[in-house]
């Protein structure tokens, strides 16, 4: 059987900053090939009107350690002059 959908929302994804730094093979495998294997499905649906991605906090650095849900999300240019 064959399904098809017209929306897909992928909130998957390894988080917790120390986590992500001690387990980067795991960290690979759920939050990039993971990733990688949904977009693929994605891309076979006939009718996908929508696809929707939730990040995880580690999106911001060991600096996101101590921030709390209200405080602005600030991302320095790295590099940037």
């Amino acid at each position: 059987m064959i399904f098809f959908f017209d929306y897909i929302v992928y909130a998957a994804g390894f988080l917790w900053i120390k986590s992500v730094a001690e387990f980067p093979l795991k960290t690979c495998n759920i939050n990039i090939f993971g990733t990688k294997k949904i977009l693929d499905f994605a891309t076979k649906q006939k009718h996908l009107k929508r696809f929707i991605l939730f990040s995880t906090s580690e999106i911001y650095s060991p600096d996101s350690i101590d921030m709390k849900e209200y405080d602005p999300a600030v991302i320095p240019n790295v590099g940037m002059h």
